[in-house]
């Protein structure tokens, strides 16, 4: 059965702040694994679909911050076999972000994008357009894990909420990242780099 695990910038910073403090990748494991388990999944479901990582756990990236892209890595680097979706043209923001392998800007030249999206495949795909999202449904019916960072409601909007994905891929988890969640008085607040700076951790989210 699909779950949606939810993260704040809050949660996502009692995560990521240890585990870059220890350097653990288990840091970060240990946190989602207590975030699963408040959403319904088991300890042995969430060990066994993590455990060692192997390329046959497929994770599908719908990221369009920092946020998510470092979630994906995780996973990447682990071994997982993630796909990243980007839209065509300009791709991902990260491209455009300094500094650039040898001073000069170019796409592929960004050391902010490389870093965030080592051992990473990715596919431009056009999420508004009904070729695109024919096509995103075929990567989600194939994903173990599908993460995203959009502001609530935008999936959605786009014919692509939990409910469309869960339909999909009864078997998928779902991971949405924002900077205060999916309800609540502040969930349609947007994010800026004052917020993170004021969280000790810059530009995770840009919603």
């Amino acid at each position: 059965m699909t779950r949606r695990i939810t993260s704040s910038l809050s949660a996502f910073l009692a995560l990521a702040t240890p585990a870059l403090a220890q350097g653990g990748f288990q840091t970060c494991l240990s946190g989602l694994r207590g975030q699963a388990a408040a959403s319904g999944i088991s300890a042995a479901t969430f060990d066994a679909a993590t455990r060692g990582l192997e390329p046959d756990l497929k994770v599908l990236e719908l990221a369009h911050a920092p946020s998510g892209a470092f979630c994906a890595k995780l996973l990447a680097d682990q071994g997982a076999d993630t796909v990243k979706v980007e839209p065509p043209g300009a791709g991902d923001p990260a491209r455009a972000e300094p500094p650039f392998i040898g001073g000069q800007p170019h796409p592929d030249r960004s050391t902010a994008f490389l870093a965030l999206n080592t051992n990473k495949r990715g596919i431009p795909l056009d999420r508004e357009q009904p070729a695109g999202r024919s096509l995103l449904l075929r990567l989600v019916s194939d994903a173990d894990v599908i993460v995203e960072s959009f502001r609530p409601g935008r999936l959605a909007g786009l014919g692509l909420g939990y409910e469309t994905l869960k339909t999909q891929n009864p078997r998928a988890i779902l991971v949405s990242i924002t900077y205060f969640g999916q309800s609540g008085p502040y969930a349609n607040y947007q994010g800026a780099d004052l917020i993170a700076r004021r969280s000790g951790l810059l530009a995770v989210v840009q919603c």
